[in-house]
């Protein structure tokens, strides 16, 4: 793999780890890459999970919200996802960090680093560390996530990501399906 991969498919092989070949397609580091699905997206309720989550970018809840990803590796080793729920655009930036052995993806103000773990044929993420303006995040307080990335009988990309503060509980969740454009 090159300097300039996809970070995830950089990570897991740093990590001695194989994705199964679909999402090891999805994670092709091809230059420029488009995606549609479905989703649904359910957020945590209050004031301060609405302020992180407006921070964050992240979409309003939905059920059956259709999803528009695009991939954009440059050529400083970054990736760009662009992710269109219904209309809401949601953008990160992601880089390998070749000394966690781990992707960093910034959402405005948050950093967050996550290590790459494979099963059943799917790519788990478990957050490690994250940095709000720079400055880290004690584990206390820290996100808890569980993010899975998988392929259904259909030949589809699924994916279930979530994300929950000690003390608050649920962040967010969306989960649904991809397929290439």
């Amino acid at each position: 793999m090159t300097a300039t991969g996809d970070p995830f498919l950089r990570a897991v092989e740093a990590r001695g780890l194989t994705l199964p070949g679909p999402l090891a397609d999805f994670h092709s580091g091809a230059a420029a890459r488009s995606f549609s699905g479905e989703c649904s997206i359910t957020r945590g309720r209050g004031a301060l999970i609405g302020l992180l989550l407006r921070l964050g970018g992240f979409p309003p809840a939905g059920e059956g919200v259709a999803i528009h990803l695009e991939l954009r590796t440059g050529s400083a080793g970054q990736t760009q996802w662009r992710r269109n729920f219904g209309g809401h655009e949601t953008v990160s930036s992601l880089r390998f960090d070749a000394r966690r052995r781990a992707v960093v993806e910034r959402f405005g103000p948050f950093r967050i680093t996550m290590v790459p773990e494979t099963e059943d044929q799917s790519l788990d993420l478990a957050i490690s560390r994250i940095a709000v303006l720079g400055l880290p995040l004690p584990r206390w307080i820290a996100p808890k996530s569980s993010t899975r990335e998988s392929v259904d009988a259909a030949g589809r990309i699924r994916f279930d990501v979530s994300a929950s503060l000690p003390f608050l509980g649920m962040l967010i969740r969306y989960q649904g399906w991809l397929v290439p454009e």
